[in-house]
């Protein structure tokens, strides 16, 4: 999935670094080098053990190695694949998707109990083990942070960015313009349930492959390393 490779195993047991036929079916999950580093890789490793121990999350094995070309470690299988490739046309109906939603409900609130924060909940990252939903567990941790960490916001995939965001960047991308501003400053309310909110403020706005230089921005909303220089920018 996107940057990820996942090899099935067969069955090994866990928690060595020779795999045997036991009794434990397994996946090794394999990041790519060039895009993952190895403090990235620690950092899913260690949260996937961490976290591993709560029901509806996946279980990551104490099984870890690096290749020419790959870190890689090891997670139990989960036979019916991700969510997004058990959802029809037509969704999984009321009953399922409620059962998926309690399930996920108590993985996130076990999360945020550790003052952590996911980051990257969506269909892929959701494993199916039963048929009839009723065993569904998070996982992919590449993106968990603390609490309160500054974080740069990378490009998210179109369909998972909230729904009038999404529809709002999606026509202003049409038109060949990158809004360079998005935050919460610049989103206007229209109604109390945020049925109605409307993006404003185009002064940051230019044609896409612009030189432009950063100008100075609140610290929240500022990548990384603009907090250290401004920069030019290709857009």
């Amino acid at each position: 999935v996107g940057n990820e490779q996942w090899l099935a195993l067969g069955y090994c047991e866990p928690g060595g670094w020779w795999f045997e036929p036991k009794d434990t079916e397994m996946v090794l999950k394999a990041l790519p080098k060039p895009y993952v580093t190895l403090k990235d890789f620690y950092t899913e490793f260690h949260y996937g053990l961490h976290l591993g121990s709560h029901k509806n999350i996946i279980t990551t094995y104490d099984v870890a190695f690096e290749t020419p070309g790959f870190y890689v470690f090891s997670q139990e299988y989960a036979p019916l694949g991700d969510l997004t490739s058990n959802v029809s046309e037509t969704g999984i109906g009321e009953l399922y998707s409620k059962r998926v939603a309690k399930q996920l409900a108590a993985a996130l609130g076990f999360v945020h109990m550790k003052d952590l924060v996911h980051r990257d909940v969506k269909l892929d990252n959701v494993l199916v083990f039963k048929s009839d939903f009723s065993r569904v567990k998070l996982c992919d941790f590449g993106e968990t942070r603390k609490t309160g960490t500054l974080v740069r916001r990378r490009n998210e995939w179109l369909p998972y960015s909230p729904p009038d965001l999404a529809a709002a960047l999606g026509f202003v991308h049409m038109k060949d313009l990158v809004h360079r501003d998005v935050k919460l400053d610049n989103v206007l309310v229209f109604k109390s349930d945020f049925s109605r909110v409307k993006l404003c403020d185009f002064g940051e706005t230019r044609k896409t492959g612009t030189l432009v230089r950063r100008r100075n921005e609140w610290l929240p909303y500022s990548p990384p390393d603009v907090l250290e220089r401004n920069t030019d920018e290709t857009y």
